[in-house]
């Protein structure tokens, strides 16, 4: 699981494309493929802040590559990202760990409703494969919750 912070000036461009979410995946795709020599399966949601934060723009996601490459996805997000220079807080750009796939993917797309009043276009993007594996395991998780829902 990984989430990523962008600089200032990386979110007002990522804000100012016809499609936020692709304008990122194709940055963070040259990214990996400059630092671990390939581009892994990747899947990510695009998310804000709340208000008292103000509303920055985020990612939350999932790249599929072994523990031992760690640091080359840590660099590769951090390439992505920008210069982040938050006060007390440059080592809150990036957050990498294991996880699993289905809690991580409602996790990550919570907020879809507030971040597509932001960007333009999707706000989930990623390789084609991975994409496809986040969407099922979004759409099983919604289903499952219908279910509950109506139980009761």
């Amino acid at each position: 699981a990984m989430t990523l912070n962008l600089a200032p000036e990386v979110e007002a461009q990522a804000l100012a494309q016809p499609n936020t979410a692709s304008w990122l995946r194709e940055k963070l795709t040259r990214a990996l493929k400059q630092h671990l020599g390939h581009v892994p399966d990747f899947v990510f949601a695009l998310d804000v802040t709340d208000k008292k934060s103000g509303e920055r723009l985020h990612l939350h996601g999932l790249i599929n590559v072994p523990v031992e490459f760690h640091k080359q996805v840590v660099a590769a997000l951090k390439a992505t990202g920008g210069s982040w220079d938050a006060k007390g807080r440059r080592d809150k750009q990036t957050h990498v760990e294991a996880a699993y796939a289905t809690p991580w993917a409602s996790y990550a797309a919570r907020n879809r409703k507030r971040v597509g009043k932001i960007v333009r276009g999707r706000t989930i993007a990623g390789t084609a494969s991975a994409r496809a594996g986040a969407e099922k395991a979004f759409e099983h998780w919604r289903e499952q919750r219908k279910k509950l829902i109506s139980q009761r």
